[in-house]
């Protein structure tokens, strides 16, 4: 079983899967660094809307 799994991922390697990968993970980097204040701004917006989500809701218990 085990050396199947081995197996397996030596022939996904051998035809081109980890180049692929790293092909991928490069654009994301390249995408994400060209991006980087746009994906700040949407990651701040989410955390503010989830700070005022759980103060409106402590607030609200005690109503």
């Amino acid at each position: 079983m085990a050396f199947q799994k081995i197996k397996h991922i030596s022939k996904r390697i051998r035809e081109g899967a980890l180049k692929t990968m790293l092909h991928q993970t490069r654009w994301i980097y390249r995408y994400a660094r060209h991006y980087w204040l746009v994906i700040l701004f949407y990651t701040l917006i989410g955390l503010l809307g989830t700070v005022v989500s759980l103060g409106s809701s402590l607030v609200s218990k005690d109503l």
